[in-house]
């Protein structure tokens, strides 16, 4: 009866580290396949800083004034300062504005 016992406390033991062995194994196997999936993607972080204005606003009342909302990719290593904007129209020259 001793050795029923332990035999099936060996199966029960075995049982659990063949389920965690397979849980290891199957997250391995989809962090490659995730992994495989985004290196093919082949995304480049480009060299040169350059922000893409999303929305601009002009006031039709006031020409001093003008709203640029900016997008800062996530991809970008830090924040964003803009110090200066140039607003160039085709048939004049470019304007250069400090903040």
């Amino acid at each position: 009866m001793k050795i029923a016992r332990n035999l099936n406390a060996i199966s029960k033991l075995l049982f659990i580290l063949l389920l965690l062995l397979a849980m290891i194994i199957g997250s391995i196997f989809s962090y490659l396949l995730v992994i495989g999936y985004y290196i093919n993607l082949d995304i480049r972080v480009p060299e040169n800083k350059t922000l893409p204005a999303i929305d601009v606003s002009l006031n039709t009342e006031t020409t001093e004034t003008f709203d640029i909302t900016i997008l800062n990719p996530t991809y970008s290593p830090t924040e964003a300062k803009i110090t200066e904007s140039r607003l160039q129209h085709k048939t004049t020259k470019s304007t250069k504005y400090s903040a």
